[in-house]
């Protein structure tokens, strides 16, 4: 659904006819410029879907219901063509709907889920505050009561919407479940190979010394990573989840699609922090490599596992996997250069384009602002997979 008001820019007074799509959060931010001042504009959506208002947020007042003022679309979930942008007549949820239909798993019996709650979850950032309070309790002794209580409330709110009447049992199962909610298909794609690989490494005793030194070494720090990335990139859903559904079905086409909602000066900082997790957690993937070539999982062609971790820049964190199919994948699509620019505060926003320069001194580069928030999202999924990993290792062993 789209609610439509006049807002008008509260610094120059030029006024628009903002449509915006109530998603399936219940608070919405949007950014957008002013096109005569370029100053930013702030509103939001509150709702209870699938009725919702329009809030001031910054430098702008609302006004009435003038539709031949210029017009601003804004969907927290879909981006727009280019041409599309000042389209009274629009709906960005068409074209996302073709696109994600044929991916759609198909419910038992004669229920039909719809696309939009299949590929998300409703207030998926309240849930992730959930979500996150699981994983923790189940990391601290005495907190069994607690934890089943977090979890049976999972479940019951799971339930209403979510494919099968399977139920979490576990943190693990939470984690999962959540991941693969938000970032199937393409996270099982990355997901599942590893997995079947674990399986027979621990069906044939490989895995047993790896997972000794990984519990010991690598499991606390990683979890913090995690939980760190997903935090903050819940907290910008709404602009980072604009291009997360050409993500999950790698559909890269996205250079000729306009971000409806900006403020990039919240989220420029997001592919530095995701790149530095990602990277940093390739040891667990490293080390698998190890084991899959025959070797001990601390034995590298050229390395031991102490410099792996501390000598290896991130950049180059995936060489030992990069001839294996199944690990390379992970890397596929990073970009050092903007990890460097993000990382260092060294990336702007002009209109449409992203400049940024590696290390803070290097030659301007530049991107279109779509396709620096799928390369946000090609890497959050990617984190996520790695997380599912790393929960499938110590699943084994629970």
């Amino acid at each position: 659904m789209v609610i439509s008001q006049n807002v008008e820019c509260s610094i120059c007074n030029k006024e628009y006819f903002i449509r915006v799509a109530i998603g399936l959060d219940s608070y919405q931010k949007h950014y957008f410029d002013c096109l005569d001042c370029e100053q930013s504009i702030g509103i939001a959506v509150r709702s209870r879907a699938p009725n919702g208002n329009i809030e001031i947020v910054e430098n702008c007042k609302l006004g009435g219901f003038d539709r031949n003022k210029t017009i601003i679309n804004l969907h927290p979930s879909f981006c727009f063509p280019v041409d599309k942008y000042h389209n009274s007549m629009f709906f960005p949820s068409i074209e996302g709907v073709q696109l994600l239909f044929p991916h759609m798993r198909q419910r038992e019996g004669s229920f039909q889920q719809d696309v939009a709650s299949q590929f998300d979850i409703p207030n998926a950032d309240t849930v992730w505050g959930k979500v996150k309070a699981i994983y923790q309790l189940s990391h601290l002794e005495g907190k069994d009561k607690a934890l089943k209580k977090l979890i049976k409330g999972y479940n019951f709110q799971r339930s209403k919407v979510k494919i099968g009447d399977s139920q979490c049992a576990t943190y693990v199962d939470v984690m999962k479940e959540f991941y693969d909610a938000l970032f199937y298909p393409r996270v099982n794609e990355l997901y599942e190979p590893i997995e079947s690989l674990i399986n027979q490494l621990y069906d044939d005793g490989k895995l047993d010394e790896f997972y000794n030194y990984y519990k010991d070494n690598l499991r606390e720090e990683n979890g913090l990573r995690y939980l760190s990335v997903f935090t903050t990139y819940f907290k910008h859903r709404d602009i980072l989840g604009q291009l997360i559904y050409r993500a999950r079905i790698n559909n890269s086409e996205v250079d000729e699609l306009m971000v409806g909602s900006k403020n990039f000066d919240a989220i420029k900082l997001f592919y530095g922090e995701g790149y530095e997790s990602l990277t940093s957690n390739f040891t667990v993937l490293a080390c698998l490599n190890n084991l899959e070539s025959g070797r001990k999982y601390d034995e590298f062609l050229r390395l031991t596992l102490p410099q792996y971790i501390k000598d290896v820049e991130k950049s180059k964190k995936d060489g030992p996997i990069k001839a294996n199919p199944i690990f390379s994948r992970f890397s596929e699509s990073l970009d050092s250069s903007l990890r460097n620019g993000s990382h260092h505060a060294s990336v702007w926003r002009q209109g449409e384009v992203i400049m940024y320069r590696s290390g803070g001194t290097g030659a301007e580069k530049s991107i279109s602002y779509s396709r620096y928030l799928y390369m946000c999202s090609v890497l959050t999924v990617s984190i996520a997979a790695l997380h599912m990993v790393e929960l499938h290792i110590v699943s084994k062993y629970s």
